[in-house]
């Protein structure tokens, strides 16, 4: 894939929308950044990763085969295989009410193999560890200025990460914490906001690690877009992933009214954990729509 022109006319920046066939309602718009040839879409891979979390689910391949690696229509209905699953799927419209899967998708664990796992790192601060074992450099810019420490599952959802007893993952087992290398990464300051307001995620493709912004913005996209990623071995992918579903997720908790859609319950330890409004990197990117306006293609889940 490459990256997009610096200006791109507006019409290519009108988002790809994915829909619930039950309810007749889009329940995620991804923009069109990523390019192959002279075609512009949404990948594929990464739009059913997207609704599988969306749908708590395990998705395949469905009608739009998976080798046609750019999804460029208006508009994909997400179709469950299970023939015997309702219509009215549900759908999880809040990070802590989403299902974290053991194990995860088999193309994410493949894009980044652990071969030696690094001892427990508890000597020093969470911070200096992540920083020194990156080289001191953004793993997405490479630069060495302006560097921060960025929590992959956020610290505000330790509960939740204790909740799925995530620890297994960490480089220190014993401790139930968010506060370990293996959830943290060194970006450089404004590539950590991005991350943070939730237009960046890091995803697998071609057996790697790449950067995918979820909203187009003329400072970062034309620039960081598909861009390969430097993940040492102490990061677990498993954290990488569950990123991607707290930013995929970050927006739904308001779009997603619970008087209009069927929605997976938050489990009661988690309720009085932190909820997280939506956010873009990007002020100026135009806002999808809320409800679909042309029919196109169906993908299928199970």
């Amino acid at each position: 894939m490459e990256i997009l022109p610096i200006r791109p006319p507006f019409d290519w920046l009108s988002p790809v929308q994915f829909a619930h066939p039950g309810l007749g309602r889009t329940f995620l718009a991804l923009y069109r950044n990523s390019r192959a040839a002279d075609t512009l879409g949404v990948h594929h891979q990464t739009a059913l990763d997207a609704c599988r979390i969306i749908a708590s689910t395990r998705s395949r391949s469905g009608r739009v085969p998976l080798d046609d690696d750019l999804l460029t229509g208006p508009m994909y209905w997400y179709f469950l295989a299970d023939e015997a699953a309702p219509a009215v799927y549900p759908v999880v419209n809040d990070f802590r009410a989403w299902t974290f899967p053991i194990p995860i998708p088999e193309h994410w664990s493949a894009a980044h193999v652990v071969e030696v796992r690094p001892p427990g790192l508890r000597n020093r601060p969470m911070s200096d560890l992540v920083k020194d074992d990156d080289h001191g450099v953004c793993i997405v810019t490479g630069t060495g200025c302006t560097l921060e420490n960025a929590h992959l599952i956020p610290r505000e959802h330790s509960a939740w990460f204790a909740y799925h007893n995530l620890q297994i993952y960490n480089t220190d087992t014993i401790l139930s914490t968010t506060e370990d290398a293996a959830n943290g990464v060194t970006l450089r300051a404004d590539i950590h906001r991005c991350l943070d307001l939730g237009g960046l995620v890091f995803v697998p493709v071609c057996n790697g690690v790449v950067a995918h912004l979820l909203d187009y913005s003329y400072d970062y996209t034309p620039f960081l877009h598909s861009l390969p990623i430097r993940l040492s071995q102490r990061v677990a992918i498993e954290f990488v992933y569950a990123r991607f579903a707290f930013n995929i997720l970050r927006p739904l908790n308001e779009k997603l009214e619970a008087s209009l859609w069927t929605t997976v319950p938050i489990p009661a330890p988690l309720r009085r954990a932190p909820s997280v409004q939506s956010a873009t990197c990007s002020q100026g990117a135009p806002r999808p729509p809320s409800e679909p306006t042309v029919s196109q293609h169906p993908l299928d889940g199970e």
